[in-house]
């Protein structure tokens, strides 16, 4: 088993010099990185919803060019609904009242208790 200590007797990758090179921020002093992270500006997401707020113009039935594809998709959703389409149900039932909670427990809502048990193999 290799030691996790190295010749210095300091724990790996915890050299003291590079220890010291370690500043914390002062009290009132602006952040190192005031812009944060760069956003993802070609990210699908963020492209899909510029998208949605677009004239569809599409040859999709009820697009004319002056609804938006939002406004096409929620029709969708909502005529899927109505046919009885029970995946349309969940899915606006979910969007409106959002979605229902699974709580983890044991019987009664109380605390569930894990019980693991080692065995020892035995030589034969």
């Amino acid at each position: 088993m290799k030691s996790k200590l190295n010749q210095e007797k300091t724990k790996r990758k915890m050299n003291p010099n590079s220890l010291a090179n370690l500043h914390p921020q002062k009290k009132g002093e602006p952040s190192r990185n005031p812009n944060g992270r760069p956003t993802k500006d070609y990210s699908i997401t963020s492209i899909i919803k510029e998208m949605l707020d677009l004239p569809c113009d599409a040859a999709i039935p009820g697009a004319d060019g002056t609804k938006t594809w939002r406004q096409l998709i929620a029709r969708a959703v909502l005529y899927g609904a109505a046919k009885g389409d029970t995946k349309m149900i969940g899915e606006l039932w979910d969007r409106l009242e959002g979605k229902v909670l699974q709580p983890i427990g044991g019987e009664g809502g109380e605390p569930m208790t894990i019980i693991v048990k080692y065995e020892t193999k035995k030589d034969a």
